[in-house]
């Protein structure tokens, strides 16, 4: 779940805020943050379906509005 992307000049720091922040709600799901210019992103969770991801995605969207399930390959050690 992409939880966080953005440019903008306070970016690096928000990112980082967020990521801790997840770190510490959620100590058992995989948080990564990333840079790919220009921006910098946060992903929390490696699910194995989109019905997972979307179940958690409703847990976690009145508290990061933006945040959206996407697409990418997880490594098969995470589960």
């Amino acid at each position: 779940i992409l939880v966080y992307s953005s440019n903008g000049k306070n970016a690096r720091g928000a990112s980082s805020g967020i990521a801790g922040s997840l770190k510490n709600t959620y100590p058992s799901l995989n948080v990564y943050r990333s840079y790919k210019a220009p921006f910098f992103m946060v992903h929390i969770g490696d699910f194995r379906t989109k019905s997972d991801a979307m179940k958690f995605l409703h847990d976690i969207s009145s508290t990061y509005r933006q945040a959206k399930v996407v697409r990418s390959a997880i490594g098969w050690y995470a589960f």
